[in-house]
């Protein structure tokens, strides 16, 4: 249900529920697609709960080498 939510803005590369919490962090593969989901789901409804949408911070070492192609 989350990943078809995040889904729609972008291809997800991952999803991954944060145990005993109600937390989830989705990695899309391109950030403008992140960008747009989180201005699109951002206090919305799923289920019988509220998305709260934000961005996680990524070491600089781990993006660069995330981003070579």
């Amino acid at each position: 249900m989350l990943k078809r939510a995040f889904e729609v803005h972008g291809p997800v590369e991952l999803v991954k529920r944060v145990e005993g919490r109600a937390c989830a962090f989705v990695n899309f593969c391109q950030v403008e697609h992140a960008i747009i989901a989180r201005k699109a789901l951002n206090n919305s409804r799923l289920g019988s709960g509220i998305i709260k949408t934000g961005f996680a911070k990524v070491p600089v070492v781990l993006m660069y080498t995330m981003c070579i192609y």
